[in-house]
């Protein structure tokens, strides 16, 4: 009976949706049928043309490919090590621009941010910025840093791994020059910033973002860490609830402020590269368990669009979602992540049906990989696809 029962709800929905869009076909903007291409499928040219005509094939218009993994790179830097995992002596992203822009496919390049490893064992490559520089990785409230730990204390705390500290100054100037690489040596169509976030609410505490703090508020945060809060009965004027607002929205700026650079940084160049970034999808959640406010990243112009990743399987909660941020910002300047790599292929289109119904300009589906895995499913998201496109 469930089964029926969602097949029901399967057609009554896509039934409107193509009424929906008979109305709107007319009257609506560019639209844009995005794809996450991960670094595994880069490292040599046969999975490069694979990838190519996977999308030209399915009329895909954006691809966002992974050039910066962890702590690597997928194309010939003089700042970052290049991949060992490349098996073929070429530069990938150049190899990936001259393909796919023969058939007029854009390519974003997709750049991990702050974090810089996940794995239980170290770096293969001793330039990593794990050897080079451990002093750079992000402090946690207990004054533990990233380098210091051990594999399966991330798991604990429910974090990714190794994060980059957005509080060290060097930090932040050593991310721009990589990125600066990467805009005027490729001709590239947009940058595709991730993981562009602390690791959850409790980082933040690198030495020289705290020093930062004190100068500018009178007030060293890791004292909020402290349990025992009689300890600060000596301090003047203390209120808890403020200052931790205030350390909220200074964390969440040193985010903006990188963010902001990094488009100042492309207007400099005068090349029309679109800014965009892949964020956590809740707009509360984000701002304050993550520190990325990235609405205010868009209705301060600093990027050109978000990719909320609402991966969720739930489509009342993906609805609630998309629902959400449309009240916030222009929808146009919104393109909302799918994750067909944690649903079926209908499911998957009710939620691009969703996406379209508030007037999302984009879709881009996690991941590539999903769809070789699963040869006919695309071809369902298509039936939905290709009329909107």
């Amino acid at each position: 009976m469930n089964h029926r029962n969602g097949f029901l709800k399967r057609a009554v929905l896509f039934t409107a949706f193509f009424i929906l869009i008979n109305i709107s076909h007319s009257t609506r903007a560019a639209n844009h049928k995005g794809l996450w291409v991960v670094r595994n499928s880069i490292t040599n040219k046969k999975d490069i043309n694979d990838f190519i005509k996977f999308a030209k094939d399915n009329n895909i218009s954006d691809l966002f490919v992974q050039v910066r993994g962890r702590g690597d790179a997928y194309y010939k830097s003089q700042i970052v090590p290049f991949s060992y995992k490349i098996t073929e002596d070429f530069d990938p992203l150049a190899y990936i621009l001259t393909m796919a822009h023969a058939y007029n496919i854009k390519v974003h390049a997709w750049v991990n941010v702050f974090l810089l490893w996940t794995a239980k064992a170290k770096p293969k490559d001793s330039q990593n910025l794990l050897f080079l520089h451990p002093e750079w990785t992000a402090v946690d409230e207990n004054g533990l840093r990233d380098s210091d730990k051990h594999y399966y204390q991330f798991a604990q705390q429910n974090t990714e791994g190794i994060y980059l500290s957005p509080m060290e100054p060097k930090v932040q100037q050593y991310l721009l020059s990589v990125f600066n690489e990467l805009i005027e040596n490729y001709n590239i169509d947009g940058l595709h910033l991730d993981y562009v976030r602390f690791a959850k609410n409790n980082y933040g505490y690198h030495q020289s973002g705290r020093r930062k703090f004190e100068e500018l508020y009178g007030f060293n945060p890791i004292y909020l860490t402290f349990s025992d809060k009689s300890l600060l009965d000596g301090v003047e004027n203390f209120d808890e609830h403020k200052y931790q607002k205030i350390f909220t929205d200074f964390r969440c700026a040193e985010i903006t402020e990188f963010v902001k650079n990094v488009s100042l940084n492309i207007n400099k160049s005068g090349k029309e590269i679109l800014l965009s970034a892949a964020v956590k999808p809740d707009p509360f959640g984000c701002k304050h368990y993550f520190l990325q406010d990235w609405i205010k990243w868009i209705n301060e112009d600093y990027i050109d669009f978000a990719v909320p990743m609402n991966y969720t399987e739930d489509g009342k909660i993906f609805e609630q979602i998309a629902k959400e941020i449309s009240t916030l910002v222009p929808t146009e300047k919104v393109w909302m992540g799918i994750g067909a790599y944690k649903q079926n292929k209908y499911d998957a289109s009710e939620k691009t049906m969703l996406a379209i119904s508030y007037g999302y300009r984009g879709v881009v589906y996690f991941s590539y990989n999903t769809f070789t895995d699963h040869k006919n499913y695309f071809n369902t998201l298509n039936k939905v696809l290709d009329t909107w496109y």
